[in-house]
């Protein structure tokens, strides 16, 4: 948990990391907590996954018309009935897959992100900062 922060807060304002309703809190306890694809510290993703989930929360991700998270991430069943109601090409955010398959997230070679559409999302909310910081995009 210490190495992960330590990694997140050189992307994040560590007062919105450790601030309980900020959206790069929720995304961190998300990665820490409750994301089954078990994140590393030395994985190469790693900051990426954090900023798309940031991503999602910031802009209201839940109520999302495509593709938002299962409402139990850990039941296999819920994850499969959000997957299928994902019609952009890929899965729900916040499944257990890598993040370059989520719905509305391209990534080239490198598995970098390189670009985001959620135009049929009517996302509610601002585009954090951090999505800055992906630096493929």
């Amino acid at each position: 948990r210490i190495e992960i922060e330590a990694e997140l807060v050189t992307v994040s304002d560590p007062v919105l990391l450790f601030t309980p309703d900020a959206p790069q809190h929720k995304a961190l306890e998300w990665l820490l907590e409750e994301d089954e694809f078990f994140s590393c510290p030395q994985d190469s993703n790693l900051v990426q996954r954090y900023i798309v989930a940031v991503l999602y929360y910031s802009t209201d991700g839940g109520n999302w018309n495509e593709c938002n998270a299962a409402s139990d991430l850990s039941d296999p069943v819920e994850i499969e009935s959000a997957n299928n109601d994902c019609t952009l090409s890929g899965v729900s955010w916040l499944s257990p897959s890598d993040e370059c398959f989520w719905g509305g997230l391209t990534c080239g070679k490198l598995e970098a992100v390189e670009s985001i559409h959620l135009w049929k999302n009517d996302l509610a909310g601002a585009i954090p900062t951090e999505v800055g910081k992906l630096q493929a995009l």
